[in-house]
């Protein structure tokens, strides 16, 4: 018998913090990651992985004005597990997200 998936719970789509809202093309594939462990472009890697200097290297001006914004909404809604560290991203991913769908 087949377990019914997880539904993916998780979204940023509005989340805002002091004015910054999480722009559209981000929030696609953060709401991926955090669900089923999708890999993200490399700006959400760096600021997944707590590597701030290397997420306003590769911001764009979207996504760097964004950042409080992204930052809020992992530190208050996302699960603790699934960021702050490269080992924690992979581990997430590998996992397949909050869903589970893990990776073979």
């Amino acid at each position: 018998m087949d377990t019914p998936a997880k539904a993916a719970p998780y979204t940023c789509a509005g989340h805002t913090v002091r004015g910054r809202t999480i722009p559209e093309h981000l929030v696609e594939g953060l709401d991926a990651y955090i669900n089923y462990g999708r890999n993200t472009g490399s700006f959400l890697q760096a600021v997944l992985c707590n590597d701030l200097r290397d997420a306003v290297n590769r911001a764009d001006d979207a996504a760097l004005m964004a950042l409080p914004a992204i930052l809020g909404w992992l530190y208050w809604e996302a699960p603790g597990q699934c960021w702050k560290s490269a080992e924690n991203v992979e581990a997430w991913r590998i996992k397949g997200g909050f869903c589970g769908a893990t990776l073979r």
